[in-house]
């Protein structure tokens, strides 16, 4: 599985989820399983909450620059409504890559409230992709987005983040530039 440099920087692992033969050699037993099937809510996502991933920062109102990253900036809204179904969400904040939205993150403060938070995306999209199943931890992919849920059992706090596939590539690009760039100084 390969995972999105810039945002995992932030805090944001984005996933390219790998097929799962990608891994079989001629020494395993059997392959691994399949994932499980994408559904089609999850191959036609690119509408989240009501915003449209990929749309220009000026479509948006009241939010809080929190990280100015250069081309990712990071946004907080004052008066979110911090739930999604029953789900409590502690914060939900705004990811912007060359002013266009990357992606939604939502964080579940609690154990229930992130029990919760899950059980709303596995509805909505299916089980997910749990690629150790000692680890708290799904990827959904679709056509143009992806999402990723975590769970840090230590606190019970987890994180479920929507992204635009077309962003995460660019922001990747992005950052492997400014990694390059910035070696070459050393």
């Amino acid at each position: 599985m390969k995972l999105t440099p810039l945002l995992a920087a932030a805090g944001l692992a984005i996933p390219a989820i790998a097929s799962s033969q990608d891994s079989y050699s001629a020494n395993s037993e059997a392959p691994p399983p399949s994932p499980p099937p994408v559904t089609e809510k999850m191959k036609e996502l690119d509408t989240f909450h009501g915003m449209k991933l990929g749309a220009p920062l000026s479509d948006f109102t009241g939010l809080d620059l929190n990280q100015d990253r250069g081309k990712l900036k990071i946004y907080t809204k004052e008066g979110d409504d911090e739930k999604l179904g029953p789900a409590l969400l502690s914060e939900i904040v705004y990811y912007f890559f060359d002013d266009k939205l990357l992606g939604v993150a939502m964080h579940g403060g609690d154990g229930q409230d992130s029990s919760l938070l899950l059980r709303i995306l596995q509805a909505a999209y299916g089980h997910g992709t749990q690629p150790d199943p000692q680890s708290p931890t799904y990827y959904w992919e679709g056509e143009t987005a992806s999402i990723r849920f975590s769970l840090n059992e230590a606190t019970g706090e987890s994180e479920a983040f929507v992204s635009s596939n077309e962003l995460a590539e660019a922001a990747d690009s992005y950052e492997q530039s400014l990694v390059e760039e910035s070696a070459k100084s050393l």
